[in-house]
């Protein structure tokens, strides 16, 4: 067979520097380079967080940062007080460590908090191709290639069925496609108009009345909910207002009425003076002295009444101002706390969006795969992952025993068995260039 050859030409290669090691190492280093790094074993792999992945992080002692976090599409968590961690290509254990530092340097602690990460749902993996049920599905520790086909039916689909089978994955996914916008597009709006709001809220002095803020013109609902929530405020705070107004005018009433009081009170004294020298110098009975003490202590117990009565007047007018700026501050906090979930949400709908796209874009690339038929020559089921290590996108052949890691999408097609596999072509492909600079490699030492 010429791939046999080739490999022959290949092993000829290598023997004329059997008997030079550093030759060798360098001839075996473009091998290497040729064939690619053979895919991890089950036990050698080291699970690394990515998106989509659903965490449980404990913290001790801190229940804010305690809960379950999706992993965004741009593989960041937002926690509390520690803000935006990225976390693609991190073990749960380096990100329980950066969290902790993190949190440490926050707070300004004396000891690294105890933090603890679990992948309590890891990111889905995708299977196309010839199977029974393309699509997306919960990845388990430990799958190897045959795992992953047996869930996604377990028997392969008739080839002459194929095309269909693309056909409908094809219409169901972008019809979810269309969901997921839809949703992404409620959600953007609603990040504008809570937005909007903080930026509202922000303003000092407070400005509750004015222009709608650009941006809601987005979304009819998402206007009238804003609507909404600054006139019920506003009527909030103009109630509260004229509470303080009442509260005011009853200060003012109050002291009029204390200064009459006291206008009565200097004229009874005075009256009660002029009776008392005149009971002294015997001009006057001394029962008339009794009745004007007695109104003159009247007066003066309503001064002391009308003095508590303004001083609680006081206290409710700075109970009602202080209520004012409860009503902003506890509606900050509100609106802060539910963008921070709308921008989780649009997270997770984006790397819905993406996974959905991938997978049109793989079942378009498919869907005219030949059927076969008595004719032509028998075929064997071959597979192919399609893996994304450190931003970058990379496909290799597959096992039945290949480890599938999250977010990999398996790729089972059907090959003619007089086609050389993959690697084998490749390698065919760049002999003449690994043999040439073979050659060169040795030149070269033979001139030095």
């Amino acid at each position: 067979m010429v791939v046999m050859s080739s490999v022959t030409d290949w092993v000829g290669l290598l023997g004329i520097c059997r008997t030079q090691a550093v030759r060798c190492a360098r001839l075996s280093l473009l091998a290497v380079s040729l064939l690619g790094p053979a895919p991890l074993s089950a036990a050698e792999m080291q699970y690394k967080l990515g998106a989509q992945d659903r965490l449980r992080i404990h913290v001790y002692e801190w229940p804010a940062l305690t809960g379950e976090f999706t992993v965004g599409a741009e593989g960041l968590i937002a926690l509390p007080l520690i803000g935006d961690i990225p976390v693609i290509g991190l073990q749960p254990s380096e990100l329980a460590q950066e969290i902790s530092i993190r949190l440490k340097s926050r707070a300004t602690l004396t000891e690294l908090p105890n933090a603890a990460v679990a992948v309590t749902q890891y990111r889905p993996y995708y299977i196309i191709g010839s199977v029974e049920k393309s699509g997306e599905y919960a990845y388990r520790p430990g799958m190897l290639v045959l795992n992953a086909v047996s869930i996604a039916g377990g028997a392969y689909r008739r080839p002459d069925m194929m095309n269909w089978a693309s056909i409908q994955e094809r219409i169901k996914t972008e019809g979810e496609l269309q969901v997921l916008g839809l949703k992404k597009k409620d959600l953007l709006a609603k990040e504008t108009r809570l937005k909007a709001e903080i930026d509202q809220l922000g303003k000092r002095p407070v400005q509750i009345a004015g222009p709608l803020p650009e941006g809601l013109s987005v979304s009819g609902g998402e206007k009238s909910l804003f609507l909404a929530q600054r006139e019920h405020q506003q009527n909030e705070v103009r109630a509260l207002q004229q509470a303080i107004t009442l509260h005011e005018d009853e200060i003012l009433s109050l002291k009029a009425q204390r200064d009459a009081a006291d206008k009565q009170r200097i004229a009874v004294q005075r009256e009660l003076g002029e009776v008392r020298d005149n009971v002294a110098r015997g001009l006057a009975p001394t029962n008339r002295v009794l009745p004007l003490e007695r109104t003159v202590a009247q007066i003066e117990r309503e001064q002391k009444e009308l003095d508590t009565q303004v001083l609680r007047a006081r206290q409710q007018i700075n109970t009602a101002e202080r209520t004012i700026a409860s009503v902003h501050d506890d509606r900050t906090i509100v609106v802060i706390r539910d963008l921070l979930e709308v921008q989780t949400l649009i997270q997770e709908t984006n790397g819905k969006l993406a996974s959905a796209e991938r997978i049109i874009q793989e079942s378009a690339a498919y869907s005219g795969e030949g059927s076969g038929g008595a004719s032509d020559p028998p075929v064997r089921f071959a597979f192919a992952i399609v893996r994304v290590e450190a931003s970058e996108t990379r496909e290799f052949e597959a096992f039945e025993t290949t480890p599938v890691q999250p977010g990999d999408i398996l790729k089972v097609h059907l090959q003619r068995r007089d086609e050389a596999p993959a690697h084998l072509a490749q390698m065919k492909s760049s002999l003449p260039r690994l043999t040439n600079e073979a050659k060169a490699m040795i030149s070269g030492d033979r001139d030095r």
